[in-house]
């Protein structure tokens, strides 16, 4: 049976909050033993497994609860490595560090392979350098993950501007053909009140002016309302838009919309 032996007359608690630790083995007496020194001297919180089915429940029931595995490489029916392959199909990225026997220096470079932080040959152990092993596992798997999380924060940073580019393409285009439009009905509605005044006679004549000067009014304002939406757009995009500026967009088209109010009160 494999035994842990200290670096000194009396193990030194490193600084730093104590972990949560999963250790796995099927030497019960051993496992039981490493996770009372885990606990009563390193200060640590260890949880016990001795068999690889047994570590998978509790991974599949509160994988989140475990900052590092401690994991024995052989044991019966599922062994260390068919453990992390298990892990890695269920994408579980608790970080895992290998406990091998001499000899198996080939699991050792298989279980990193698989995704293992590290090993420690079992007949090596060391207490001191186990807490030194588990705590230097626990930060590198912290600084994985917030390298993943920058990264990922970057991709997403890059398809939002990719985004945002084509969205103002859109809406430029479609800005610009709006404008042509209402242009095309503002001077369509000019030539047809030319020719009422040329054709039209008395209260035919005033009635399509009427007409005609209420659609030009509407169309008026849908062009301030769209030249605001482009202005608001604009400021948006160039990610700088102030309280004051986009009052200013509102309430200029507030007062567009009172004038035609006003304008058309007049006409009738």
């Amino acid at each position: 049976m494999a035994h842990v032996t200290p670096n000194s007359s009396s193990p030194v608690r490193l600084e730093g909050s104590p972990l949560s630790i999963l250790l796995v083995d099927d030497d019960r007496p051993f496992v039981e033993m490493l996770a009372k020194e885990f606990t009563q001297v390193l200060g640590h919180h260890a949880t016990v497994a001795t068999s690889g089915e047994e570590m998978k429940k509790l991974l599949q029931q509160e994988a989140g609860r475990f900052h590092v595995v401690l994991l024995d490489y052989d044991m019966p029916e599922t062994d260390g490595l068919e453990v992390l392959r298990w892990m890695r199909q269920h994408q579980i990225s608790t970080p895992v560090v290998m406990l091998t026997g001499a000899g198996t220096e080939d699991v050792a470079v298989e279980a990193m392979k698989l995704g293992a932080y590290d090993y420690v040959r079992k007949e090596q152990l060391d207490l001191s350098h186990l807490d030194v092993l588990v705590r230097a596992t626990h930060e590198r798997h912290q600084f994985r993950i917030a390298k993943e999380l920058e990264e990922e924060r970057r991709r997403e940073t890059g398809l939002t501007m990719e985004t945002t580019e084509r969205m103002r393409e859109v809406v430029s285009a479609i800005a610009q053909t709006l404008k042509s439009a209402f242009e095309a009905i503002s001077a369509a509605m000019g030539r047809g009140e030319r020719y009422a005044v040329a054709k039209l006679n008395g209260v035919e004549r005033e009635a399509v002016q009427g007409v005609l000067g209420e659609l030009q009014r509407h169309v008026t304002l849908l062009e301030s309302g769209l030249g605001g939406v482009l202005k608001l757009y604009n400021l948006m995009y160039a990610h700088h838009a102030g309280r004051e500026e986009i009052q200013q967009i509102k309430q200029d088209f507030l007062d567009k919309a009172a004038t035609l109010k006003r304008e058309e009160g007049e006409a009738t």
